[in-house]
Parts: C-alpha cells; sequence; structure tokens
C-alpha cells in the first residue's frame, strides 16, 4: 500500500505540474492578449466620440460662427462626459493651443496641446494619441469650410479606469484557473491511487502464486489472472525446451554423418 501510495502521489504530481505550466502559460498569454484588446477598444471608443464633437463643432464653424463664439461649448463638453466612465476632462483648443473651452478637471489642456504629436488614420479620420501613462488624450482637428483647421477635440481617458478592469479580470482568471487546477489535481490523484492500488493487488498475487503455486483461493480473480499467466510462460518454457532438444538431436545426427565416411576409408585400408 506504501508503495502504490508514494507512486500515486508521483504520478499526482507530475500531471498536476504539467497541468499548472499549461494554465500559468495560458494565463499569462490572455492577459497580455486582454489588455491590447481593452486598449483597442478604448481608443474606438475615443475616437468615435472625438469625431462625433468634432463633426458637431464644424457645423457650426461653417455657419461662419468662430470657434472660440460658440456659446454652448461647455455644455456640449459637459453632457459627454457622463457618456464614458473612462473619461475625465474634455477640450476644445485653438490651433495654436489655447483653451477656448474645457470640461472635467485635473490636466493642463496647454501643456497637453504641445505634446500632440503625428496624427494617425488607423481608425479611420486623422487623430492624434499621446500615453502618458496616467492619461490617455486623444484630439481630432476641427476644419473650416475651406478645410483648413481651426482648433482640435481632446479627449482624456484615466488609465487607471483600464488598469482596475485588467486588474479585476485578471483577478477572477486566477480565482477560475485555481479553481479548475484543483479539481483536475484531486481528480487526477484520486484516479491514480485507485490504479496503482489496484496494479498492486495485482502484482502482489502473482508473486504470491510464484512463490506458493500450490495455494488457492476461492473464487479469487487476481489469482485466476495470474494463474492463466503462469500457464503461458510455463507452454512457452516448455516449447523452448522441446526446440533446445530437438536442436541437440539434429547436432548429433550431423555430426555422425559427417564422420562415417572417414571410418569406413579407413577400414578398407
Amino acid at each position: 500500500m506504501e508503495v502504490s501510495l508514494r507512486l500515486a502521489l508521483r504520478v499526482t504530481g507530475s500531471i498536476g505540474l504539467i497541468l499548472a505550466l499549461s494554465i500559468a502559460t495560458s494565463v499569462i498569454v490572455s492577459r497580455h492578449a486582454f489588455v491590447r484588446i481593452l486598449l483597442d477598444l478604448t481608443e474606438s471608443r475615443l475616437f468615435a466620440l472625438a469625431d462625433d464633437l468634432g463633426d458637431v463643432f464644424e457645423s457650426t464653424v461653417r455657419l461662419g460662427l468662430p470657434l472660440g463664439q460658440i456659446g454652448n461649448s461647455a455644455e456640449i463638453l459637459g453632457s459627454t462626459l457622463p457618456l464614458d466612465p473612462q473619461i475625465v476632462a474634455l477640450a476644445v483648443v485653438g490651433p495654436e493651443g489655447e483653451v477656448l473651452h474645457q470640461a472635467g478637471g485635473g490636466l493642463d489642456w496647454a501643456a497637453a496641446a504641445e505634446t500632440r504629436g503625428a496624427a494617425t488614420t488607423k481608425k479611420g479620420n486623422p487623430h492624434h494619441v499621446v500615453d502618458t501613462g496616467e492619461m490617455l488624450i486623444v484630439w481630432t482637428g476641427i476644419h473650416d469650410p475651406l478645410g483648413k483647421i481651426t482648433g482640435y477635440v481632446g479627449i482624456a481617458a484615466s488609465s487607471a479606469y483600464r488598469n482596475t478592469l485588467v486588474h479585476d479580470s485578471f483577478g477572477e482568471v486566477l480565482i477560475l484557473s485555481a479553481s479548475v487546477l484543483a479539481f483536475a489535481i484531486l481528480a487526477t490523484g484520486a484516479g491514480a491511487v485507485v490504479a496503482c492500488h489496484g496494479l498492486s493487488l495485482v502484482l502482489r498475487r502473482i508473486g504470491q502464486m510464484i512463490e506458493f503455486p500450490d495455494e488457492t483461493v476461492p473464487n479469487d480473480a487476481l489469482g485466476g489472472i495470474g494463474a492463466a499467466a503462469l500457464g503461458k510462460l510455463e507452454r512457452v518454457n516448455a516449447d523452448l525446451n522441446a526446440i533446445e532438444v530437438d536442436i541437440a538431436a539434429a547436432g548429433a545426427a550431423a555430426g555422425h554423418l559427417a564422420g562415417a565416411p572417414t571410418t569406413v576409408m579407413a577400414g578398407a585400408r
């Protein structure tokens, strides 16, 4: 029983280690993919919202009203804040970076406007994306009727909100993975214990039959298995012995035939 238990523990430990490594690899890869997907979704939502706001201000500018004189700009920006919990601030700046309208707080828009960087068109319209680590800022241009940029709409999204989503989701994945791993190890351990115990019983009974061949136990299934195995081994040994006898007899006959002519010739002399 002790030997079978040690064998079962070794089998369970090996399988558990393989499962743990597989699950850990899957979790790490899944977390990386989830972060990338979440970042792409965040950018897509901010791009769409920036485009909508840009269209609102462009329609007013094309009517001939200067961007800095739109009276309800603060209300428009303020009504946009609750649309996404990631958004912490919005602003409309002029072509030189001067702040014209803003909503929300906690961001120096004048300094942010100076670091817009090059525009990217990976989501359709040209956008300027700046990731400061704490904030993800998206800029989109506001054009006049001639297509000239008269200002920019800026949207700032908190990276802390996105990181919280990743942390919570990763925690749930870890809990689920740990539960699956624990269940798999328990199931594997139980199966290994049963299998190793059954194998040890069979081997023990066969060993007893080899050591005490005349001892029989009624209705002993394991003994029947062992008896059948021993019977086959005895038949194989008998066949091998018969083959050895035949080979020896054939060798003796061949030697006798080889020596007979020599004897006859000697007698003739």
